[in-house]
């Protein structure tokens, strides 16, 4: 991989930390434990994504855009639960 590439993956990061937000506005007008099935889901296509497309630079840098939208997405609807 060359620098560009290894670059690419900052821009995935700054997309997982805008879809937090995202999903923190879904949370606030859709039930919570519907987005997280909805989570779950996603999870188990981004594994498939990097399962199949793996060897592939578009399909590391998509199976980690979605993994990381979900992670924080869970972390956060997780956190409003308990709070809550």
């Amino acid at each position: 991989m060359n620098p560009n590439q290894i670059g690419l993956f900052g821009l995935v990061g700054a997309v997982g930390a805008l879809g937090a937000r995202v999903i923190g506005g879904l949370n606030d007008k859709k039930d919570s434990r519907r987005i997280i099935v909805v989570c779950i889901i996603s999870c188990l296509i981004a594994y498939a994504v990097l399962g199949f497309a793996g060897t592939y630079i578009i399909g590391i840098i998509l199976g980690i855009i979605v993994l990381d939208l979900v992670f924080r997405g869970q972390w956060f609807l997780h956190n409003h639960l308990f709070i809550v």
